[in-house]
């Protein structure tokens, strides 16, 4: 699960829609279509993390820091038909996904309606995609099991940095960091191979599923350590799992 863009509106793919894109830097390639092929060639399923909300874009009502500004001339309309044609490309261009994985739909902008109109949105450009609950407006804090009193369209539910509880009616995966922070910094603290291990076992227990995040260093590689963590975890998936 690749994150396409985040809340600071910034995109790693080659958009025709803003020049705040990865093309226009001094790496000047599209890094989405080169995971998406390599995906594909290696029998993985490319997924994508897009944020809805988007700090930096003039029509987008709230901005930094954190969404704690507001935007005079903001135009919510015109932002979310920018959000239904951006994931209008990557959905014809970097597809098949099995994946959108949505975020930033706390926002006061964001309502159940726009929610349900961009689960369709996406879902008639690719009928088999899995989209999580963070599309609508029925997710309950960081528990993310989704509220049954909310109409909500997403398939699955995200509990985040807490392993989910049992359960087997609503498809559950744990989104949790390898260290303490999303983003890669030095020096983080890392969590042993015992805590990964825990985590996995417990999801897979709890009839759920982990997404493991790990952050890129400035580079664009995988810290060394956190390399030999996941192998560590691959190793013993090989013999127990």
């Amino acid at each position: 699960v690749l994150t396409t863009k985040h809340h600071d509106g910034f995109c790693l793919w080659d958009t025709k829609l803003t020049d705040y894109n990865i093309m226009n830097t001094p790496f000047h390639r599209d890094v989405t279509k080169e995971l998406a092929k390599a995906c594909r060639q290696q029998g993985l399923v490319f997924c994508a993390y897009h944020s809805i909300c988007d700090w930096r874009h003039p029509d987008y009502p709230l901005g930094s820091p954190g969404g704690k500004s507001t935007k005079p001339d903001a135009n919510m309309d015109r932002y979310n038909q920018y959000l239904k044609d951006q994931l209008s490309e990557l959905l014809k261009n970097y597809g098949p996904l099995g994946i959108l994985w949505f975020d930033g739909e706390w926002e006061s902008p964001w309502t159940v309606e726009r929610g349900q109109d961009l689960y369709r949105h996406c879902r008639a450009l690719q009928d088999s995609l899995i989209i999580n609950n963070r599309v609508g407006k029925g997710r309950e804090g960081m528990a993310g099991t989704t509220a049954q009193t909310v109409e909500n369209p997403g398939d699955y539910d995200t509990p985040e940095q807490t392993i989910g509880k049992f359960l087997d009616q609503r498809p559950w995966e744990t989104c949790m960091t390898i260290c303490n922070q999303w983003a890669w910094k030095p020096n983080d603290e890392m969590k042993s191979l015992q805590e990964c291990l825990h985590a996995l076992i417990r999801c897979a227990g709890g009839d759920g599923n982990l997404l493991f995040n790990v952050g890129p260093m400035p580079t664009g590689e995988i810290e060394s350590r956190q390399n030999e963590r996941l192998k560590e975890m691959g190793a013993w998936l090989a013999k127990i799992g």
